[in-house]
């Protein structure tokens, strides 16, 4: 048995090693994990498992591997030499240690571990030449890039080329003072010739990372980073780069390791802290963001943009007075910064205090008149006249096409609502769809890509028979999910939930998803088949989502989470917390997507709203997720119509706290005099008793709406009426 299981390894090595040939990297892995399968140690295929994924950027995979041949196989040098490769490019502090502390102890001659140490030493530069030019000449241009004279810098280092045509640095200055003017395409081949020049520059790799990172070609700009940093190990600048190039391909956690290494590298840094936080901030990491720049200042560092990206972190764990706090810090010595002055309005807008809202909101307007996203934000929650003044501003903002599409669409969103709200619906699709249009230009929709993503996670999900599950000994946590489409009530209806005496609202987490989809994940930015995950992922997931909103909201036992993705999650997160309890509200998708079509969403959410078609698109998908999960588990979910919710409140108020398996308690229609902070766009309407007039507002609006009538289907059209 043992000489027929040597031949299978032989064959599938030899297999596995054409594969490689062939760079069919995908399908040498799989050849090479059958042989694991057989066989963990053996030092070979370890060894081309992390060739591959160095080649293929992923490096954590690779460290493991290569650890692995190192340990069985010591004495061989192309490890520990492959196993440097993998050091310098991670430029990781503490994996730098490991492979220090091993090679100490290797079978190795004296001179090889000498030249291996010498190889990881972080450097963090390379050398580059300037020839002839003038030292002064040079840093003249490199000055004008660091306090932002662009142009000036161009024009210098066009200059200095003409007179020196062959130094690379120059080229590498000129790419990067282009880029910084965001003329990427220009940019391009002027970095690239002088790469060609020198390739050994890696300074102008990081920077030439960043211009093809901006062009869309993030995964080249993460070789080029790396190329870099075995150039020059621990070079800030590069993992600072490569954690723009992770981010952009939705790699984060590996953005957040690239950002902790800079700052391990060089503590002293102004960028890394707050890059890191910012990224943490938007993954919804609050806490995690808030120490981060908490550590940065008991290092004496305070990186452009602390106290607000501070701020914004304490209002979303709950610490509103320090949150203003840090706001009012910055105006002590700014009396006229404008984000300061706006995140006092937001703030106060979103707890409900409108008067403090609109005098916040005044003072920044004038501030910055040129700046629509004030305008549309402070029209959330008032209504002013189409004489206003403020109308004539809005109407410039809007014609001016010096000004960048998405700040010319926020004109044109303010200015819908100023007439609709005037009921001159015959103006209102004027503003609004070039606004969209704009807005689509800005934030452009893959309408293929979702499509194909919807697809795998359905396939991915079907793989199980839900219905059949054991859920014993999962968690106990029992938290009530309200989701739906956005601006379908869901925040109607979390607010009605939450003014029971029990429950405690969460806002709008989106923890549960984001734990789902990191769990579940293969490492490469896919779903693995939900048959394929082990129970001790969704344990995990359950673990870490309790964690979190227990140190959000501490005491609190029963919890409402509006986190609108989790219509398409119902299986995996009742099978990490079988006592969970999924409210779907539901609405008249013209209503609904004609509501979501007036608004604008935070960047990188819900893009395809800007298109009458794209938003049909997304409604039949929620609707396909619904009919999948009604037809595999009918009673894990309670559907809310959000037309009979505000037709008949009580009855169906009562119907909706009994499905959330809580007593009636007459507060519950008292929710609009909730002190809870609302930061959807529901801000203003929550605060109102319930009304009627926002069904069947699609009948003011004539034929604008026939691209989404016909895109609905003929159940949606004025003769079904």
């Amino acid at each position: 048995m043992l000489s027929v299981t040597k031949q299978q390894i032989k064959e599938l090595y030899e297999e596995g090693q054409k594969l490689q040939a062939l760079e069919q990297d995908d399908k040498a892995l799989a050849k090479y994990a059958d042989i694991l399968d057989l066989n963990a140690n053996i030092p070979e295929v370890h060894f081309q498992i992390t060739r591959i994924f160095l080649k293929n950027d992923r490096l954590d995979r690779a460290t493991t591997h290569v650890k692995a041949a190192a340990t069985l196989k010591p004495k061989v040098v192309d490890i520990w030499k492959l196993w440097s490769e993998v050091v310098m490019t991670l430029s990781d502090k503490q994996e730098l240690q490991v492979f220090l502390d091993a090679l100490a102890k290797a079978p190795l001659e004296k001179r090889v571990k000498g030249d291996l140490s010498t190889s990881v030493a972080f450097r963090g530069k390379s050398r580059f030449s300037i020839g002839r030019l003038p030292k002064a000449r040079f840093e003249a241009i490199v000055n004008a890039i660091n306090v932002g004279r662009f142009a000036e810098a161009e024009a210098l280092a066009v200059a200095e080329l003409r007179r020196f045509p062959k130094i690379p640095a120059l080229y590498d200055v000129l790419a990067v003072s282009m880029s910084s003017q965001e003329r990427y395409d220009e940019a391009l081949p002027v970095s690239e010739k002088g790469i060609k020049m020198d390739p050994g520059y890696a300074e102008a790799r990081a920077n030439y990372a960043r211009i093809l990172v901006n062009l869309g070609r993030a995964p080249e700009g993460i070789r080029q980073c790396n190329i870099a940093l075995r150039i020059a190990p621990g070079m800030v600048t590069a993992l600072i780069c490569r954690s723009e190039c992770f981010k952009a391909i939705k790699r984060i956690d590996d953005a957040v390791l690239d950002l902790r290494r800079a700052i391990a590298i060089n503590p002293d840094a102004d960028t890394p802290p707050y890059d890191l936080a910012r990224l943490l901030y938007d993954e919804r990491n609050f806490f995690e963001a808030r120490d981060v720049l908490l550590a940065a200042k008991k290092r004496g560092i305070y990186p452009a943009g602390y106290g607000l990206l501070m701020g914004l972190c304490l209002a979303e764990i709950g610490e509103s007075e320090e949150a203003i706090s840090e706001y009012q810090k910055i105006l002590a010595k700014q009396p006229n910064n404008l984000l300061a002055t706006v995140r006092i309005a937001e703030h106060a807008q979103q707890t409900g205090d409108f008067d403090k809202a609109r005098s916040n909101f005044k003072k920044a307007l004038k501030l910055d008149p040129s700046r629509g996203e004030t305008y549309r934000v402070f029209l959330t929650s008032q209504k002013i006249p189409v004489d206003d003044p403020i109308v004539t501003t809005l109407r410039e903002g809007f014609e001016d096409v010096s000004l960048a599409a998405e700040r010319r669409a926020h004109f044109g969103f303010a200015l819908a609502k100023v007439y609709e709200d005037a009921k001159e619906y015959d103006k209102v699709f004027k503003y609004l769809h070039p606004a969209n249009k704009l807005m689509r230009e800005a934030r452009p929709s893959n309408s293929e890509s979702r499509d194909r993503h919807n697809q795998h996670i359905e396939k991915c999900l079907r793989s199980v028979d839900w219905s059949n599950l054991e859920l014993s000994g999962s968690s106990d946590y029992a938290p009530i999910f309200v989701t739906g489409m956005p601006r379908s009530g869901t925040t109607l209806v979390e607010q009605i939930i939450s003014s029971h005496s029990t429950v405690t609202s969460t806002g709008e987490l989106s923890v549960i998803t984001r734990e789902l989809i990191r769990g579940m994940g293969d490492g490469e930015g896919r779903i693995r088949l939900a048959s394929d995950v082990p129970e001790a992922v969704y344990r995990g997931v359950a673990k870490r989502y309790e964690d979190y909103v227990r140190r959000l909201h501490p005491g609190s036992d029963r919890i409402v989470d509006k986190s609108i993705q989790t219509y398409a999650w119902i299986g995996p997160i009742k099978r990490a917390m079988p006592k969970a309890r999924f409210i779907v509200v539901r609405r008249d998708p013209r209503d609904n997507l004609l509501s979501m079509y007036k608004n604008v969403f935070p960047e990188n959410a819900h893009t395809y709203s800007y298109s009458l078609t794209g938003l049909a698109e997304v409604y039949h998908q929620f609707v396909g997720w619904l009919d999948m999960w009604r037809e595999m588990v009918p009673d894990w979910f309670y559907e809310i119509q959000y037309e009979d919710l505000v037709s008949n409140p009580e009855e169906e108020s009562r119907k909706l706290i009994e499905a959330c398996g809580l007593e009636w308690e007459d507060a519950c229609l008292d929710f609009h005099k909730s002190d809870n902070r609302v930061k959807t766009l529901s801000l203003y309407q929550v605060r109102q008793p319930m009304y009627k007039s926002s069904t069947k507002a699609w009948q003011r609006y004539g034929n604008e709406l026939d691209e989404l009538l016909e895109a609905l289907g003929p159940q949606y059209s004025d003769a079904a009426e």
